[in-house]
């Protein structure tokens, strides 16, 4: 950590292209290159990473009242509610059917990149639509009542969180659609360990950082969403960030 501190002047590196900590070990590619490259190596091991920790930590459900998005919203079955961006393994979308086991069909979409949602995937409900997609794309889904994102922004600097959040722009039903973030949303001072940990290796591999308040309202603004609401639990690292267009 110090070499690469010292090698970027003490900067954040904000430039996933030229962050070159990670290529020593990937054969000049980046990490997430690198798991592409290899889904079942690599990229399975990232994925049941990211599924343990989701097991590990407080559901989503538990920390947002999913009523707000079911309540007002069109369940018939030919209007998508919720579309998990970058939702691996889906554990995030079965959590809402948990709290709402009545919901129909095809209204719920897990997206994710080619290779993993081509995974078998073991007890996904049915009713979750698997859609691969890559966020940086134009959004397929047009006018969802969500739009769900958990743990990515976090592995991208502003740039690339500005490009992935303006194709949920464009997709979004003024009025209508919600988006929503589960990730840290750092304190001013006083941080949990786990966070500034997170903090320093999203840095060190990814160029990603963890954001306060205050960041998370500069980056949104700058799509032109404003935050509407920020649920935080006691329990729980990651607090339900909530914004809608301004």
């Amino acid at each position: 950590m110090p070499k690469f501190l010292a090698k970027h002047d003490y900067k954040d590196p904000v430039d996933m292209d030229k962050l070159d900590n990670y290529t020593d070990l990937t054969g000049g590619t980046s990490f997430f290159q690198a798991c592409a490259l290899d889904p079942v190596g690599k990229g399975g091991s990232f994925i049941g990473l990211m599924t343990a920790l989701r097991n590990h930590k407080l559901d989503w459900t538990e920390v947002y009242d999913t009523s707000k998005l079911v309540q007002g919203a069109d369940i018939s079955g030919s209007t998508p509610l919720f579309v998990d961006v970058g939702g691996a393994h889906g554990l995030d979308t079965e959590r809402i059917l948990a709290r709402h086991p009545d919901l129909p069909k095809d209204i719920l979409v897990l997206q994710d990149t080619p290779e993993v949602v081509g995974m078998e995937i073991e007890g996904l409900d049915p009713r979750i639509k698997r859609m691969p997609y890559d966020f940086f794309t134009p959004q397929p889904v047009v006018g969802s009542r969500a739009y769900f994102f958990h743990a990515v922004p976090h592995d991208w600097p502003d740039a690339d969180c500005v490009r992935m959040f303006e194709q949920v722009k464009k997709a979004f039903k003024k009025g209508y659609s919600k988006l929503l973030i589960y990730e840290v949303v750092l304190p001013k001072v006083g941080a949990a360990n786990m966070q500034t940990t997170l903090d320093l290796e999203l840095m060190n591999c990814t160029s990603g950082l963890e954001r306060t308040e205050d960041d998370w309202t500069r980056l949104l603004k700058q799509v032109g969403f404003r935050i509407v609401d920020i649920t935080r639990h006691a329990r729980a690292v990651e607090s339900v960030i909530e914004a809608e267009l301004e």
